[in-house]
């Protein structure tokens, strides 16, 4: 499990759906996983649960792209590399000085991939923006290879898929641990082949930490 890394002493593993538990004010929270652990499903089904705002960081580089040109990224985003910190951190301070962010909450896909990006999205996601918690999604290696090869997405070969999941074991996991310092932290064990119960172990975490079930 990608949690020995690092997460071990921030995580709890949640297995069984509870009611949902909705907070007094919109909800905000960070969603963060391996790759092919449904991260973006997953944060699709919080914004049909509370209604909340979904920030993912592929789409604000791509609106990036598309409004500048800029075929630096387009080619690191094509290749499936990581771009500039900066220019994330900077896209992210924009998109969360938004109106309908403050209003509805969010739920954030992308961020931090890397541990220097830890620090400055601390400082944009600070007062009334501080998330109430980062929930981590986990499967086996094994899963997660499976599920890459069934989406099958184009120029996602096994060493692709490889060098992402080992991006995210050795850069992201130590990002999210000093995260963890400062932000509630749940991992969910989304290891299922039935989606719907890897919902509701998704669903019941957020619940979690609202609801005062998490120690």
């Amino acid at each position: 499990m990608l949690a020995a890394l690092a997460l071990s002493l921030a995580a709890s593993v949640w297995a069984a759906p509870v009611a949902a538990v909705r907070p007094v004010e919109p909800l905000r929270l960070i969603i963060a996983g391996p790759p092919a652990s449904s991260k973006g499903t997953n944060a699709d089904r919080l914004v049909e649960e509370f209604g909340v705002v979904k920030i993912t960081v592929s789409d604000l580089l791509s609106a990036h792209v598309a409004a500048t040109d800029d075929q630096v990224v387009a080619a690191q985003m094509e290749k499936g590399e990581l771009v500039d910190s900066g220019l994330v951190l900077r896209l992210l301070a924009a998109r969360f000085s938004q109106d309908d962010v403050r209003q509805r909450g969010y739920v954030l896909d992308g961020s931090p991939r890397r541990p220097e990006e830890v620090e400055g999205l601390r400082a944009i996601l600070s007062g009334e923006l501080a998330p109430h918690g980062v929930v981590h999604l986990n499967a086996p290696d094994e899963e997660l290879r499976r599920r890459s090869r069934v989406r099958g997405r184009k120029g996602e070969t096994d060493k692709v898929f490889d060098d992402r999941l080992s991006h995210h074991r050795t850069e992201t996991v130590p990002a999210l641990a000093d995260l963890a310092r400062t932000a509630r932290f749940v991992e969910v064990d989304v290891s299922s082949q039935d989606r719907e119960a890897n919902w509701e172990r998704v669903r019941a975490a957020v619940a979690s930490l609202f609801d005062g079930s998490r120690p």
